[in-house]
């Protein structure tokens, strides 16, 4: 797409620049929604649960979803960094399934071989295997 508005559309002024603002635009559209409904997910899920927020009036959810926006959004920034050093797109995709599947198979064969589990001890489990 950037090769046909080079060679076909350069002739007319403004047009390329227009082109490359929509794209930008397009992202950055993309990345705040994506930003705010994980900032908003996290408050309703995990925040308004809690004692002191489930009583928080508006004004007190929009400051609260705002920080937690601009919070996520330096950890996604901050997150390119450790992108960079993971290697092949391969690698990174191997790693990060394993890091994530790990526990969840631990969980499953949790319950399997012992049905009399309950939550708060598995949380405890996967917490202490995490550190380890």
């Amino acid at each position: 797409m950037p090769y046909f508005v080079i060679q076909y559309l350069s002739d007319s002024p403004g047009i390329t620049g227009l082109f490359i603002a929509s794209i930008f635009s397009a992202a950055l559209s993309t990345l705040s929604s994506g930003l705010n409904s994980l900032a908003a997910v996290f408050f309703e899920d995990f925040l308004k649960p809690c004692y002191c927020f489930k009583n928080a009036t508006d004004r007190t959810a929009t400051v609260i979803l705002k920080i937690l926006s601009a919070i996520f959004g330096v950890v996604t920034v901050l997150s390119v960094y450790v992108v960079a050093n993971l290697g092949t797109l391969v690698q990174a995709a191997t790693s990060l399934s394993g890091i994530m599947l790990g526990p969840i198979f631990g969980v499953f064969t949790l319950g399997v071989f012992f049905p009399c589990t309950h939550t708060k001890g598995e949380i405890g489990r996967a917490s202490c295997r995490e550190r380890v």
